[in-house]
């Protein structure tokens, strides 16, 4: 599984990472220190676009999910892994560059969502649910109390980021979602689904153990 892939990772160029930065800071979520894993299939030229592509930074416990185009995958369906797998294993090369834990996570985002089914999860939340939160420019915060809330947790791109929860509580412990919160946009009308972007905030996690080590001290990621 470690030959299947080839990943690079960097800084985030200013004028992206601004742009990330300034959508997640209306929420309170500060990232100074984002960067960016593309993760491609072996022997895929760097220049065609990457399957994968993901920013993460370690010291604000973020990571984005931008694309993740199965398709461009050109590993055989047995050799692949899951979008969740690689969303992971992003984190986790990131962090092992930056010194943190892998159980620093704090927040999960799916910045500017494509697939039309999740498209129209959020698009319908927004018309049928309640909120705990509303601000400008149909900025939307669910918790348990919303119908959204589980409805887009249970959304394609939802139940994908969940997954990171349950297969990693090793790692990051017993880990819930506090909030969804669903971006504001002012180029965004809400008058059909679009492109939106929302983010999973967790709960706390549990207290340092001899399960948490950190990051630098040994590489668990079969992306190279």
């Amino acid at each position: 599984m470690q030959n299947s892939y080839e990943i690079e990772d960097d800084p985030l160029r200013a004028n992206t990472a601004s742009t990330v930065s300034e959508a997640l800071a209306g929420c309170g979520i500060g990232t100074s220190n984002l960067r960016y894993v593309e993760v491609r299939s072996a022997g895929t030229s760097r220049f065609d676009d990457a399957a994968y592509l993901n920013y993460a930074d370690g010291r604000s416990g973020v990571i984005v999910c931008s694309e993740n185009y199965k398709h461009r995958d050109e590993n055989p369906p047995n050799e692949r892994l899951w979008a969740s797998e690689v969303l992971w294993q992003s984190w986790v090369k990131v962090v092992n560059v930056q010194r943190t834990r892998p159980s620093d996570l704090q927040a999960i985002v799916r910045f500017r969502v494509v697939n039309r089914s999740t498209m129209q999860v959020i698009w319908r939340a927004a018309i049928n649910s309640t909120c705990t939160r509303e601000a400008d420019h149909h900025h939307r915060e669910y918790t348990e109390l919303d119908q959204g809330y589980y409805a887009i947790l249970g959304s394609i791109n939802g139940a994908s980021s969940m997954r990171i929860l349950l297969d990693h509580k090793t790692e990051i412990g017993y880990r819930t979602v506090e909030r969804v919160i669903v971006l504001g946009d002012k180029q965004l009308t809400l008058a059909v689904p679009e492109h939106r972007s929302f983010i999973l905030v967790l709960s706390s996690r549990r207290a340092l153990t001899h399960l948490d080590s950190p990051a630098g001290s040994g590489d668990n990621s079969a992306l190279s």
